[in-house]
């Protein structure tokens, strides 16, 4: 494992084509990207899901690059797979 100097960890995992989560919820995944914490309080509803509500502040911040927008559709493609059973929490 090598930390990154700004920030987040890669794993070199020889042999291995994919991982899972551990008991991640769709629910829960927000709080795995931690650069949405500082906007997630800023959201019109309490327990936003970041996705398809109106006045959702982590949409807006991805949009006006505030949050990287790459990081941001990963984190919809996830979740995506999360609620569609594509990808299964582990446990």
């Amino acid at each position: 494992m090598f930390r990154l100097p700004g920030g987040g960890l890669v794993v070199d995992t020889p042999g291995f084509r994919e991982l899972g989560l551990w008991r991640v919820r769709p629910d829960d995944l927000g709080g795995l990207f931690p650069e949405f914490e500082r906007f997630a309080t800023q959201c019109r509803f309490r327990g936003c899901s970041h996705a398809p509500e109106p006045g959702c502040a982590v949409k807006e911040a991805a949009a006006k690059g505030d949050i990287d927008p790459e990081r941001y559709e990963s984190y919809l493609k996830l979740r995506s797979e999360l609620a569609s059973g594509r990808v299964r929490p582990a446990g």
